[in-house]
């Protein structure tokens, strides 16, 4: 590809805050679309944001020829139709998580990917963090010895929801399950490798059943090392994100307290022979100002595999095959809750992408 990657974004809520600075961290990329939906916003973006051509159309950003990259950040229920739009017309794809808000509309983008072995990935951040990569060295070296457990607990700081958003509504792609457990679904494979199977409750707000605000899961590797999950977004003055993992040789802690979920996170790591001492791995490389939301970082991190993958041909992680993976834990986990029983994580899906 000849000169800079010309990148059009469908989505300006999370995709003008977030995907936008990350891809213009990255000198081979230019921004030079944005769609957005609401009127008042594209008025507004044309003063602001000059140098981009604002659609009122998306399906005209993606046929457009003068863009090369489509970056996605709409809702988990309409994104698919637009993912497969992209994906058709041979243009790379970043886009949001979940991958789809069914496990259908999944089988379908996979399907069309698989075909068509189109650069695509997916914004799993939170693990770009350096601290979360020094753990699952520790984990990879036995610097805790045999696993035995893991837990992890996570009641976000401030979650901002309106009363009638598409992110109280499950069947849109909201609520707990899709806007943070999946997160959780992503990194504790990324962690222990592929779960074997799951059993798991959901709980809503009496006057919202449609909204599941807490998740309680128990899951099992494919090793047989226990895990323990619970989400809730409906908790006041949450302490925030943290993972435990305790082997028969010492203990890895994880944990954030903050009001940002991808900066901020502490790491410590105790053994029987050396007791509990924090790592200050690093530097984390974040950009910025200080204040700076850490997932501008994160995901120009994953932004930044997405060109590399591009340029070189070489398939990055996490692609779409990683997006559906966490689709299919999230139909499991509602079956289980379903069925009030155990259900298996065994899938056989095709890998889309040549090694």
């Amino acid at each position: 590809m000849k000169g800079k990657i010309r990148v059009g974004i469908i989505g300006a809520g999370f995709g003008r805050r977030v995907h936008l600075p990350a891809f213009q961290n990255d000198s081979r990329c230019e921004v030079t679309a944005l769609f957005t939906d609401h009127e008042e916003k594209r008025d507004a973006f044309k003063k602001q944001l000059p140098h981009l051509r604002i659609f009122s159309d998306w399906q005209a950003l993606v046929h457009d020829n003068d863009i090369d990259l489509i970056s996605v950040a709409v809702p988990p229920r309409a994104q698919p139709e637009i993912l497969k739009a992209a994906l058709a017309k041979r243009k790379p794809i970043f886009c949001e998580k979940p991958l789809a808000a069914s496990l259908e509309q999944a089988n379908e983008v996979i399907e069309l990917a698989r075909k068509t072995r189109i650069p695509a990935m997916i914004d799993f951040e939170i693990a770009e963090n350096d601290k979360w990569r020094t753990a699952k060295k520790i984990l990879e070296e036995g610097g805790i010895g045999r696993l035995r457990h893991v837990s992890v607990n996570w009641t976000p700081v401030e979650v901002r929801n309106a009363e009638h958003s598409w992110k109280m509504d499950r069947d849109q792609g909201g609520g707990v399950l899709h806007s943070f457990v999946s997160h959780s679904f992503y990194y504790l494979e990324w962690f222990l490798g592929r779960m074997k199977k799951i059993s798991g409750k959901f709980f809503h707000p009496e006057n919202n059943p449609q909204n599941d605000t807490l998740a309680h899961f128990c899951l099992e590797t494919q090793q047989g090392v226990p895990v323990v999950l619970s989400v809730s977004t409906h908790a006041p003055f949450g302490k925030g994100h943290r993972l435990e993992f305790y082997g028969d040789e010492g203990a890895i802690f994880l944990e954030n307290s903050t009001k940002d979920h991808v900066r901020g996170f502490s790491l410590k790591h105790g053994h029987k022979e050396d007791g509990l001492r924090e790592i200050l791995s690093g530097p984390e490389h974040f950009t910025g100002r200080s204040d700076e939301d850490g997932r501008i970082f994160a995901v120009s991190q994953l932004t930044k595999k997405l060109v590399d993958w591009i340029l070189n041909g070489k398939p990055e992680k996490p692609s779409l095959m990683e997006g559906w993976r966490v689709q299919y834990l999230i139909d499991r986990a509602l079956e289980s809750a379903e069925c009030d029983s155990w259900v298996s994580c065994t899938s056989k899906m095709i890998i889309p992408y040549a090694n």
